[in-house]
């Protein structure tokens, strides 16, 4: 499993879990879905910074559009959402193939854009949420202990 199958994977199963929704990918959506459901769009990444030679941080935000039924069920949503959010303290577990955590996703921010007082006028609604995953970089084999150490001396005359 790629590490952002895993990630999107992660934050379905929070969203799932939290507030009872449904989701899947946009590109994996059936052209009519039934409300409430988020379609998770394609994610901005970007290098954020190394903890060592071999481990670094990258930066994701992951899009999304949550369409609901009524502007009420869009504040409870919200707040489940954001309440279960701050109650984990922006740390959310990641999941391997056999189902124990293998990694956390950290630093997670849920953000609904300000409307600033525009009226709602669809109910659905774009967001997005933020976070810092940590991967590794494939360390080189170590070269063999060395099994002869020599020195040459040449002496011209």
């Amino acid at each position: 499993m790629v590490a952002y199958d895993q990630e999107l994977s992660a934050l379905q199963r929070w969203v799932k879990a939290t507030a009872g929704l449904n989701s899947v990918r946009l590109r994996d959506a059936a052209p009519k879905v039934a409300r409430p459901i988020i379609l998770w769009e394609t994610p901005g990444r970007k290098k954020d910074r190394n903890l060592s030679r071999y481990l670094y941080v990258t930066k994701v935000t992951q899009y999304g559009r949550l369409y609901v039924n009524s502007v009420d069920q869009l504040i409870d949503l919200q707040e489940s959402l954001l309440g279960d959010l701050e109650e984990k303290v922006g740390v959310l577990p990641v999941y391997g193939n056999e189902g124990a955590v293998i990694a956390y996703l950290k630093a997670v921010e849920l953000i609904f854009p300000e409307s600033q007082g525009i009226n709602i006028t669809s109910l659905d609604v774009a967001f997005h949420i933020t976070y810092e995953a940590t991967y590794s970089r494939t360390k080189p084999v170590d070269p063999p202990p060395a099994t002869f150490v020599g020195t040459r001396v040449k002496l011209t005359f």
